[in-house]
């Protein structure tokens, strides 16, 4: 079948979707030099979904580069519903819980009309992916009664309410938890400075000498965990 481009229009009503279980928890909530809500993990996996499908991990190869240059993340999959893009996409083929499939890492905008979204994912109440796109090569396994896809066309990556596949777990890198520590470590060293400020004597100024005797007590401090 040949492959259809991104440029044409597209069908809702028959195009596929394919949702996929995501796990959230705090510690997932991160964000950017630009302020945007950061989220990670697989938008599909191997698994066999409720609906009988099995995506490969290859199916994504010929289409994820072309959907890379236009990487939009929807909201249930309404075409008028942008909510952000997705910033990095890999094909994963074994990752250290045995998972194999599409993984992605997106920004969610800050726009006004995208404020639900943001707080029903900081709330823990939106947690799932799901991709919509257009099968193009697939071979159905009469034993299993599983349709087994082999090539497909990407459309359009989005959040969404209800998963069919309840395999793809979230997961926090170990670069943004040593950021959450720089952050705790930060908010720390200004409490500190913050309390010094507060029991100077009326008249007595803050310099940039005071600040660097501060921060070398605050450190000092750090080392003998006093």
């Amino acid at each position: 079948m040949k492959q259809k481009s991104l440029h044409k229009e597209y069908d809702k009503a028959t195009m596929k979707t394919l949702n996929c279980d995501v796990e959230w928890d705090l510690k997932s909530i991160k964000k950017d030099a630009k302020g945007l809500m950061i989220i990670e993990g697989f938008a599909n996996t191997s698994d066999k979904d409720r609906v009988g499908d099995v995506v490969l991990p290859s199916a994504f190869a010929k289409s994820l580069p072309e959907y890379m240059e236009n990487p939009i993340l929807l909201y249930q999959h309404d075409w008028d519903k942008l909510i952000g893009n997705v910033i990095e996409g890999k094909i994963i083929d074994n990752d250290d819980e045995g998972r194999k499939g599409l993984w992605v890492k997106a920004a969610i905008s800050n726009a006004k009309d995208v404020n639900d979204v943001r707080t029903k994912i900081q709330e823990g109440s939106l947690k799932t992916f799901s991709i919509g796109y257009n099968e193009i090569d697939s071979d159905w396994d009469k034993e299993t009664s599983t349709n087994i896809i082999q090539d497909l066309e990407l459309l359009e990556i989005s959040i969404v309410t209800v998963p069919a596949n309840p395999f793809a777990k979230f997961s926090t890198s170990e670069e943004d938890e040593n950021k959450s520590s720089q952050t705790i470590v930060n908010k720390e060293l200004l409490d500190f400075i913050s309390e010094a400020v507060n029991s100077l004597k009326s008249g007595e100024k803050v310099d940039s000498d005071f600040l660097k005797d501060i921060i070398e007590v605050y450190n000092e401090s750090a080392k003998t965990g006093e």
